[in-house]
């Protein structure tokens, strides 16, 4: 649902100090020579993001998703009996609902807790693994349609994770994605954090993913028929402190929430429907697209 831009007067993004900034390659996610890469921690930033994970603090944002999984599963016309694939699943609303129209669905994510979580949530028809989407466990062109909904977002690796979700797809399929668009709440947020903690050298920030000229340029050439939407789900019934609990890195240290949470509160304050409590039509962007039969 399309709600009033509560965005219009948003905090500014922190400044980028020297050894902050984030370079132009870095931004955009384009390629690297093999040395230049080879230079770069992904490992240790995938663990990051394994660790953040892990620690299990986003479930309460994650239940009140299930409207865009909803969303993904129209563009990507998912149909009873096709094999899906819910990529960087997190807790399954992808899988959930490409289930409840009758697919035959597969689900992973790079968190064991996401998984154990998800196969409480979901049927137990959904074949669920611990996997990277960075090294997807399963065989060229297995899935009718592939879908990923906030995980690609988080995987270091941009390039990698885009030759992934297309080699698991088989030729005529189907590709959904969707990020937080980098304003408001819980997406304006990333930048905030990436201050407090910098990403390592190379990693290219994971707001890029919720620009649209950006995830165009990404998927555009391997996509046909691409469809880039930007919606609003509604997060609400959360107090402001269980809200940042959530949407804070679950791995920072008591000493970098509070250096986030002023960052959050004024965010929340320009975002929130009713001042003072968490009523948020938080935009993402959503993409869809299929591959060349």
């Amino acid at each position: 649902m399309e709600g009033r831009d509560v965005y219009a007067h948003p905090p500014p993004p922190p400044r980028r100090t020297d050894e902050t900034r984030v370079s132009r390659r870095a931004l955009f996610g384009l390629r690297m020579s093999g040395r230049a890469r080879a230079e770069i921690d992904y490992e240790g930033a995938t663990a990051r993001v394994r660790a953040d994970a892990e620690a299990a603090t986003a479930w309460p944002v994650l239940d009140q998703l299930g409207p865009v999984a909803e969303l993904l599963a129209e563009l990507t016309e998912v149909a009873s009996e096709e094999r899906v694939l819910d990529a960087g699943a997190g807790d399954g609303n992808v899988a959930r609902a490409c289930r409840a129209l009758g697919a035959r669905v597969d689900a992973c994510d790079l968190a064991a807790a996401a998984v154990a979580r998800g196969r409480e949530r979901c049927d137990p028809a959904v074949a669920w693994q611990q996997a990277d989407l960075q090294a997807l466990p399963y065989e060229d062109d297995g899935f009718d349609v592939v879908i990923s909904a906030f995980g690609a977002q988080q995987a270091p690796r941009v390039e990698r994770t885009i030759d992934e979700l297309v080699r698991v797809c088989r030729p005529g399929g189907r590709i959904a994605v969707a990020a937080w668009v980098p304003r408001g709440l819980p997406g304006g947020l990333i930048e905030h954090a990436e201050h407090v903690r910098p990403p390592a050298d190379g990693i290219p920030s994971m707001t890029t993913w919720g620009r649209d000229a950006i995830i165009r340029n990404r998927l555009g050439p391997v996509l046909e028929d691409l469809e880039v939407r930007t919606r609003t789900v509604r997060i609400a019934g959360l107090s402001p402190d269980e809200l940042f609990t959530a949407l804070a890195p679950g791995t920072f240290t008591d000493a970098q929430r509070e250096e986030l949470r002023p960052a959050f509160d004024r965010l929340l304050a320009a975002s929130s429907n009713d001042p003072g409590t968490v009523e948020l039509d938080a935009r993402y962007i959503a993409v869809a697209g299929h591959l060349p039969a």
